[in-house]
This record gives structure tokens, C-alpha cells and sequence, in this order.
């Protein structure tokens, strides 16, 4: 890691702040010691520098947007960005704010939106923001901005569904769409849980993944296309490097497999019947039955499932509050924290997520 010590440090500084929330307990100043992590977070992910080739591509895409909110809209279309985030780029450009505000608003808000809704709904919240730097973090909020801020609403909206606000949950899914087409995704599958529940749901879930499976993801896409235009990066995607087969046999289904069977066992050897473990452990099914059934299509299938698979780090925290035993809750802890580190370094060591270390602009 010593080619990489900024993304380390910035590991250790999260880490030990959930270290200082253990202590503490579950719920007593949980959520102002995870406000200080998420506030961290931000001025980290939006003064970031370039090490990264999603950050000179989105310098580029600001660059080309003009002043006018006509230009805005027209630019949407040709540089395959949705309506919402060009204006938000108008707007800035308007205040004659450079590109890296972009970045800094785009962190904020995604952030923001994901302390105000989910992390302080559950217990040991900085333990689930450091199982989000390990991984979804980085290839959201450090990268792919845009489908940062859209699964940050996305995942709001999961946890107001859970809190039967659907309507409200409408809204924020209606608004991620607007940041990010792959959003509605998320709306679909949250409309078939509010009408089938939660058993039916894992029933029709299943079945949406093995028939994508038996006809193949690519058949589909051919065949909607056929019928309505597909977004502009379904095209580019299905024509390039991402165009692979994941197989069965991904790590990360594997990993989400086995993750969901321990949060079964979870649920019955420790008797949880807390409305929003369960549901939440429903929608995240969802990433499984899609990383199995539209495997061929590595983007597609790995894009749209990462919208249910963050839930897993929200899981693995909830679950640590109903170990009764500190001994057991303190060695639960550390293997998760083991494990997220693990997780961090495979991703920016050896995956070679980013150029360079982690630098300010």
C-alpha cells in the first residue's frame, strides 16, 4: 500500500472513528460522531485532485456546458448525461464556479442525503460508512459521480418504502432518474415489493432472474430497443470492453450469496423481526437474483445490482446490535473491519482503481 498511503490514511481516520462509536454504544452520540465522518468524507471525495480518468472526463463534460439553460438541455442529449445534472452544472457555471465545485456538490449531496435518510436510521452508522469506503464509495462518489448521487436518493427512497412513505419514496426515485436513467430500475422492483410483499417479492424476484437468465440479458435489450430507443449508454456499453460474461462463479455473487445466507441465520438464531433488517434484506436480494440472471452483460448486470448491493454493509452493522455478548460484538466488529479493509485494498491496490494516490486539487 505504500504507493497508495493518502487512500490509507483516509481508511484508518474512517475506521477510527467507528472505533470511537463502538465504544460508545449503538445509538449514544452515534449519529454527531458519524456526522463528523460523513462531513470528512465530503471535503475528501469533493477537494479530491486527478488520479482518475472518470475526473478528467467529467472537467471535460463541464467544460463543454454553457451559461444557457437551453444549452444545458441540448447538451444532455449529446453528451448522454441526464437533464438534471447538466443544470446543476448551469447553475454552477452561472456563479462562474470552477469544475472542481462539482465534484464538491456532488459528494455533499450524495452524502447528505445518504446520513439525513439511511445511516442514522440503524445502529453503528460510521461502521456501515466505512464498509461503503471500502467499496461503493470508491467507485461512486470518487468516480462515477452521477450514479453516486442517484444511489444515494435510490437507497433513501428504499428506507422510506420500508417506512411506508411510498409516495415520498416515488418522488426521490422520480429524482434519481433524473441524474441517472438506471434508476428506474430501482423503482420497478420497489413497486413490486409494496404490492406483493415480502415473501411473494422474493418469489417474483426470483423468477425475473431466471427467466432474464434462460432468455439472455442481451435478447432483451435487443428486443426493447426494437420497440423504444434504449439510453445512449446501454449502446456504447453493449459495444465495448464491459461487453463480458461475469459467469456464476464472480466473486461478488459469491460473496452476496454468502452474505445473505449468514443475515438468514442472523434472523433465526436471533429471533430479529425488525421491520427495516427485513425488508431491507428483501430489496437486497434483488442484487443477487440480478448479478445471476444478467451475468453475460458484466456492466448491465454489475451497474444495476450495485443499486441493491450497498445494503449489505447496512445489514452486517444492524446485525451487530443484537449481539448480546461485548466479547462476541467486539471480535464481530474487528473481523468486519478486517474484512473492509481487505475489501479497500484489493480495490485501490491490486484492481488498480486509480492512477495515482490520493491527492487534493
Amino acid at each position: 500500500m505504500n504507493d497508495y498511503i493518502g487512500f490509507l490514511w483516509i481508511f484508518l481516520a474512517v475506521a477510527s472513528l467507528a472505533l470511537l462509536e463502538f465504544c460508545t454504544g449503538p445509538y449514544r452520540r452515534a449519529n454527531l460522531i458519524n456526522l463528523y465522518g460523513v462531513i470528512f468524507l465530503i471535503a475528501i471525495v469533493g477537494l479530491r485532485g486527478e488520479f482518475d480518468s472518470d475526473y478528467e472526463a467529467y472537467v471535460g463534460i463541464y467544460e463543454q456546458v454553457s451559461f444557457d439553460t437551453w444549452s444545458g438541455f441540448k447538451a444532455s442529449f449529446s453528451l448522454n448525461v441526464e437533464i438534471l445534472f447538466v443544470l446543476i452544472m448551469v447553475v454552477l457555471k452561472i456563479f462562474w464556479f470552477s469544475a472542481q465545485s462539482l465534484f464538491l456538490v456532488s459528494a455533499a449531496g450524495s452524502l447528505l442525503v445518504t446520513w439525513v435518510y439511511c445511516l442514522r436510521r440503524v445502529a453503528y452508522p460510521t461502521l456501515v460508512l466505512l464498509g461503503l469506503l471500502s467499496h461503493a464509495l470508491l467507485y461512486k462518489e470518487f468516480t462515477e459521480i452521477r450514479h453516486g448521487i442517484a444511489g444515494a436518493l435510490c437507497l433513501a427512497s428504499l428506507f422510506l418504502v420500508s417506512s411506508n412513505q411510498p409516495r415520498r419514496a416515488l418522488w426521490l426515485q422520480i429524482l434519481a432518474a433524473f441524474f441517472h436513467s438506471a434508476s428506474l430500475f430501482v423503482m420497478l422492483f420497489s413497486y413490486l415489493f409494496q404490492r406483493l410483499g415480502r415473501r411473494h417479492f422474493i418469489y417474483c424476484t426470483t423468477g425475473i432472474g431466471l427467466l432474464v437468465f434462460a432468455v439472455g440479458i442481451q435478447n432483451i435489450l435487443n428486443a426493447i430497443g426494437a420497440v423504444v430507443p434504449l439510453p445512449g449508454s446501454v449502446t456504447v456499453y453493449s459495444n465495448s470492453e464491459y461487453d463480458f460474461n461475469l459467469g456464476l462463479l464472480n466473486p461478488t455473487l459469491i460473496k452476496q450469496a454468502l452474505s445473505f445466507s449468514f443475515f438468514l441465520l442472523c434472523v433465526r438464531a436471533m429471533q430479529i423481526r425488525d421491520k427495516l433488517y427485513l425488508d431491507l434484506l428483501c430489496f437486497y436480494y434483488v442484487s443477487i437474483a440480478w448479478l445471476f440472471g444478467a451475468n453475460e452483460f458484466a456492466m448491465f448486470a454489475g451497474r444495476l445490482a450495485s443499486f441493491f448491493g450497498v445494503i449489505e454493509v447496512y445489514l452486517f452493522s444492524m446485525t451487530m446490535a443484537y449481539i448480546k455478548s461485548p466479547v462476541r460484538r467486539f471480535l464481530y466488529f474487528a473481523i468486519l473491519v478486517v474484512l473492509y479493509f481487505a475489501q479497500f485494498y484489493l480495490n485501490v491496490e491490486f484492481k488498480g482503481l486509480f492512477e495515482r494516490d490520493y491527492h487534493f486539487a
